[in-house]
């Protein structure tokens, strides 16, 4: 390596941390409470509180810790995939200032014997008021991709940064859920599962389920608006299916899933009390409608979320209203 090239890497790894105290992590969770046996719902954000562009690169991320505190006292968590095995190359993504990057975050179980619970099972499978923190690293760059790729971008981060804490609190089930719970644990089934969907079709574990096949998720309004034009979104699926042998069927793409999704959709809301994903099951219903050709239901239900507080489902019926010119 030629002394010029070192200075410039020099300079580069110099900027590395100034504006490490600009980036901050917030974990999210989709929902505050839940009940035994639920999924977890947590996000990772990186957030960039300062003035100048940072950049990161997911090759170089490693999950330091993953903690759940019960009765005042951390348990570490075991991580599925903590990260970084090797570095072939490293691609660097911009978080630009006030903006945010999504983080994976893997999968993790907390074992009852790591901590003050002592019989065995995941903290999901007991109820209780919980804490969970994060950690991550950022690693230097390996000197074999910096001499082949150069040095890294100005602002790239290099460091450890933690979590805000996130509160969760698991409840037992009661009625039907808690019907569900037993049955499943009886058959050693998963509760949200299709076994159990088709035994207790009212449960919340069933809703949690068919939602799975309800959510919008990642699509983004353009894509939707687009390929729903083409009677190719929804998507075909395989859906649960309670009166069907296999507990499931398939359901065609394009309107055949769209009115699958309104019936289904429209009965969650019906019969679950606080769903957490209550305004994702409404956005999709209001966008299945549109796609049904039935405007002025779609109108009323994608209108009344674009007025609520400022949540990602807001925002979402706000662009899909501007893109069918319903503003």
């Amino acid at each position: 390596m030629t002394p010029p090239r070192m200075v410039l890497i020099f300079l580069a790894l110099s900027q590395i941390n100034a504006r490490a105290s600009a980036l901050e992590l917030h974990l999210v969770s989709a929902k505050r409470s839940q009940i035994v046996g639920e999924p977890a719902d947590l996000r990772l954000f990186l957030v960039n509180k300062g003035s100048a562009t940072v950049n990161v690169a997911a090759a170089l991320q490693t999950y330091d810790h993953i903690q759940l505190e019960i009765n005042k006292q951390w348990v570490e968590c075991a991580i599925a995939s903590r990260g970084t095995a090797g570095v072939p190359e490293v691609e660097w993504q911009q978080i630009k200032p006030a903006a945010q990057l999504s983080v994976a975050l893997p999968g993790f179980y907390c074992p009852e014997d790591a901590g003050p619970i002592s019989n065995g099972k995941d903290w999901r499978e007991i109820a209780g008021d919980y804490r969970v923190r994060v950690e991550i690293s950022y690693q230097a760059v390996p000197s074999y991709v910096t001499e082949r790729a150069g040095p890294p971008p100005e602002g790239a981060f290099q460091g450890t940064i933690s979590s805000d804490i996130v509160d969760i609190a698991v409840t037992q089930p009661l009625g039907v859920d808690a019907e569900a719970l037993r049955w499943a644990r009886e058959n050693r089934h998963d509760p949200v599962s299709t076994q159990v969907a088709s035994q207790f079709p009212t449960s919340r574990y069933a809703a949690l389920l068919e939602w799975q096949y309800i959510s919008i998720g990642s699509r983004e309004p353009e894509y939707v608006k687009t390929f729903s034009e083409k009677g190719l979104y929804p998507d075909w699926r395989s859906v649960p299916d309670g009166s069907s042998a296999e507990g499931q069927r398939a359901v065609n793409a394009g309107k055949d899933m769209a009115r699958w999704r309104v019936d289904e959709g429209e009965r969650i809301l019906r019969e679950q009390k606080r769903f957490p994903y209550e305004r994702g099951v409404r956005l999709s219903v209001g966008v299945s409608y549109a796609i049904l050709g039935e405007k002025d239901k779609a109108k009323r239900i994608l209108k009344a979320l674009a007025t609520e507080e400022t949540t990602p489902e807001a925002e979402w019926a706000i662009s899909y209203l501007t893109l069918q010119g319903w503003r």
